[in-house]
């Protein structure tokens, strides 16, 4: 794990309450670490009881570890939402693909890394959509319309291009594992590591 890695999570430390790691109390806490180049200030990532259905929100801003505190039970993984301002898109990115978590009372629990990546191809053989800023139609003689913009200002000539968010689960090693119960002042007890599976 690098330096900066390290540095991260010594100040995400101190966003975790210390009763987290203690067996004594009683919620049940969830710790994960996600990257993504997404651009969002904050992002989301739900997990839904599969008891009642409730729903808790693991929520990241600037540090890439955040950590929730839930009751215990079993857990699916529900949208990524990506709040940028007064705007918020919702993505189905972990639905139905990764298997659910069960979270036991008074337990801490660190889940690893997921990596979300936003793709942007161009289709430099597909045909632009020109008339998608058109300002206006040009008329013919005789008062007859025509399909042809009047002038070039606002006609879009790019090529078309598409948006993919690739989501990645990379390999956690013995020494990610043991930096982060270092940073935590926690034991293998105390903070078990309980990876996410597809």
């Amino acid at each position: 794990m690098d330096r900066l890695l390290l540095l991260t999570l010594v100040f995400f430390l101190g966003t975790v309450p210390s009763k987290a790691i203690s067996a004594n109390y009683s919620p049940a806490t969830y710790i994960l670490q996600v990257s993504s180049n997404l651009g969002c200030e904050t992002l989301d990532i739900e997990l839904i009881s599969q008891a009642d259905d409730t729903r808790q929100h693991i929520r990241y801003g600037s540090s890439a570890f955040a950590a929730v505190e839930m009751p215990s039970g079993t857990y699916t993984f529900g949208d990524v939402i990506c709040i940028n301002k007064e705007d918020a898109k919702v993505h189905n990115l972990l639905s139905d693909k990764i298997a659910p978590i069960h979270l036991n009372a008074g337990q801490a629990y660190y889940g690893g890394r997921i990596i979300f990546e936003e793709v942007v191809s161009v289709d430099a053989n597909g045909s632009p959509d020109v008339f998608n800023n058109c300002p206006r139609v040009m008329s013919r003689a005789r008062g007859q319309s025509s399909n042809q913009c009047s002038d070039g200002v606002g006609v879009d000539t790019s090529a078309p291009t598409s948006k993919q968010i690739n989501v990645y689960r990379p390999d956690v090693t013995d020494q990610d594992i043991a930096v982060v119960r270092s940073a935590l002042s926690a034991t293998k007890e105390q903070l078990l590591y309980l990876p996410l599976k597809l």
